[in-house]
């Protein structure tokens, strides 16, 4: 998600948010005609709002969280595969390319082995 801080000529900020900075740009230049605020031409908005994006640090996507019910899930998994019940090779790699082509599949950090 990117930010963008709109100072008013009044006083005050206006915060406008996209999870896209090309549409960014786009909100601010529309906000800024609406309230008569210039520069308006698409080159100096982009430029306000990238050094604007530079200075500022933004947030950084939170990881997705450990549920309880994954964590139960991972357990019976643990204790499925303790007590002799391991599934096939052919599973596993059936399994392991799913897994692979998940939009939601992040790298682990962390790992020292």
């Amino acid at each position: 998600m990117f930010t963008f801080r709109q100072r008013l000529p009044g006083g005050g900020t206006q915060v406008i948010r996209d999870r896209d900075s090309s549409r960014l740009v786009a909100k601010v230049i529309v906000f800024r005609k609406s309230r008569n605020i210039v520069p308006i031409d698409q080159g100096t908005v982009y430029n306000d709002v990238y050094d604007q994006l530079r200075r500022v640090p933004q947030p950084k996507p939170k990881a997705p969280r450990l549920t309880l019910r994954g964590a139960l899930e991972a357990t019976k998994a643990a204790v499925k595969g303790s007590a002799g019940k391991i599934v096939s090779q052919v599973e596993i790699s059936r399994r392991a390319k799913i897994c692979k082509a998940c939009p939601r599949l992040q790298p682990i950090g962390g790992c020292t082995g």
